[in-house]
Order: structure tokens, then C-alpha cells, then sequence
């Protein structure tokens, strides 16, 4: 996906990664996920899990259409998760909620 963009569209662009997600986001590109395709890719892929329950488990997993993510936000989610993840293998934090 390296498609380049027009010269008009790219000094539309700020440099700040974060306004230029929210730029792109703000225009509808109308690329609809085809779920079906997906779902047969990734039965594919033979993870091991029966992959139509999988995705039954996760209705939101995979978006509609295309979104933009800046790095900036990437980068929070990814902290947000990894602190997550330091607590729920707290000892005490196990025992208090699985209690």
C-alpha cells in the first residue's frame, strides 16, 4: 500500500502525523471490509481455532472501512495496553477479581 499521493493532496498535508491522520479520516474512502473474503483468508491461515466462533467471539475486531491511526495514538494504545498487562498478572489483582 504505497500508493503516492497527488502533489495538490500531499501539501494539504500537516507535518504533524497526528493532524494528518485526522485529515484523512475526515474524507469517506468507502472501502468496505468484505468479511466474507476475510473470513475465508483467515480459515486459511489454520490458527487452530475453529475461525467462525472466532470471529463470533469479536464482533468489533475488525472495522467496517478503513481508518487512520497517527503514530502518536498508536503509541498510546500500545502503552495503555502493556500497563494493562502489568496488572492484570498482579498476584493480587488475580485473586481479587477471579474471588
Amino acid at each position: 500500500m504505497n500508493a503516492q499521493l497527488p502533489p495538490a493532496l500531499i501539501e494539504l498535508l500537516p507535518a504533524d502525523c497526528r493532524a494528518t491522520a485526522e485529515l484523512l479520516n475526515r474524507g469517506c474512502a468507502c472501502i468496505s471490509v468484505d468479511h466474507e473474503s476475510l473470513r475465508r483468508e483467515l480459515a486459511a491461515s489454520d490458527r487452530g481455532a475453529p475461525v467462525d466462533e472466532w470471529l463470533a467471539s469479536r464482533p468489533h475486531l475488525f472495522a467496517d472501512s478503513m481508518v487512520f491511526v497517527s503514530e502518536v495514538h498508536l503509541e498510546r494504545m500500545a502503552r495503555t495496553i502493556a500497563a494493562v498487562e502489568r496488572v492484570v498478572a498482579l498476584p493480587a489483582y488475580r485473586q481479587r477479581v477471579l474471588a
